[in-house]
């Protein structure tokens, strides 16, 4: 006979009222601790896919390492989005500022000039600038913005491919250096271009010595009770189209990186092929 059968079945159990207060406490649920979560769960983010934008905005008020991390990523691309053309913009309205004053100054007659001379020291200061103003000074703020759009633009691009900031502070701390003003043999570069190329290369350099692609896990051993002539089961060499040029495009990555070590230089279209080829790689 079963004695955990209920005798009644049909019977529904008793609805008991409790008095105000005096409502039984529910048993807490059981809940895991922090030191049984593994590592990477810890250190994992779950949003929801189907509503993104709300998702993204509770991170941002909730874990303060994905806010800061987001907004420098929103203001870096902002910045190289736009900084250029705010710059060129800035430039050209000093310069037309400029323009309007010099024309103010050389239409004064002479006894203007020396009775503002004798009043007036900023005015004597800022006519010695309009005289001895270099022509070519405007030409030299332009080929500046160039040079500071094109760094930007190199150091934007290695960011969004992963290479780490303190890599980009490297560089441009040899920059300001000096490091790129001559050329492998100490000789002056001829014109700032040459330098850009070799500061190129460098980071290309870099984003290929970080961003290594991660190797395979070893496979576990057989068990030697089903282990066959390896002669009968290994496979025929693969002559497929994209076999053999996986193979090229590695072996170029490595003998640019063997290259590298040993100070050797590649020409600007080698580097640029490497790069291309090291993006698309599976």
């Amino acid at each position: 006979m079963d004695t955990n059968q209920d005798p009644n079945p049909d019977l529904e159990a008793p609805v008991i009222d409790y008095a105000p207060g005096a409502e039984p406490t529910p048993e807490p649920k059981e809940s895991i601790p922090d030191a049984q979560q593994s590592d990477e769960e810890q250190h994992l983010l779950k949003i929801d896919r189907r509503n993104l934008h709300s998702e993204i905005a509770r991170l941002q008020r909730e874990d303060p390492d994905f806010a800061n991390a987001y907004n420098t990523d929103l203001g870096r691309k902002a910045k190289a989005k736009w900084q250029s053309r705010v710059d060129e913009l800035d430039t050209e309205l000093q310069a037309t500022k400029r323009k309007l004053r010099e024309r103010e100054i050389l239409a004064m007659s002479e006894d203007d000039i020396n009775e503002k001379f004798k009043v007036d020291p900023a005015f004597a200061k800022e006519y010695a600038e309009v005289v001895h103003r270099d022509p070519r000074a405007d030409d030299y703020a332009q080929t500046e913005i160039q040079k500071r759009n094109a760094l930007d633009d190199i150091f934007s691009t290695a960011l969004d491919y992963g290479l780490p900031e303190e890599k980009v502070t490297e560089v441009i701390k040899a920059i300001q250096s000096g490091k790129y003003d001559v050329d492998e043999e100490g000789k002056p570069v001829t014109h700032w271009v040459q330098g850009l190329n070799r500061v190129q290369r460098d980071v290309t350099a870099m984003l290929l010595s970080t961003n290594k692609p991660t190797p395979k896990p070893a496979d576990p051993e057989p068990d030697p009770s089903t282990k066959v002539n390896p002669e009968l089961s290994r496979p025929g060499p693969d002559t497929s189209q994209a076999s053999v040029r996986n193979t090229r495009r590695d072996s170029s990555i490595e003998q640019y990186k063997k290259d590298l070590a040993e100070g050797k230089q590649w020409s600007s279209d080698e580097v640029d092929r490497v790069t291309a080829k090291y993006a698309t790689m599976g």
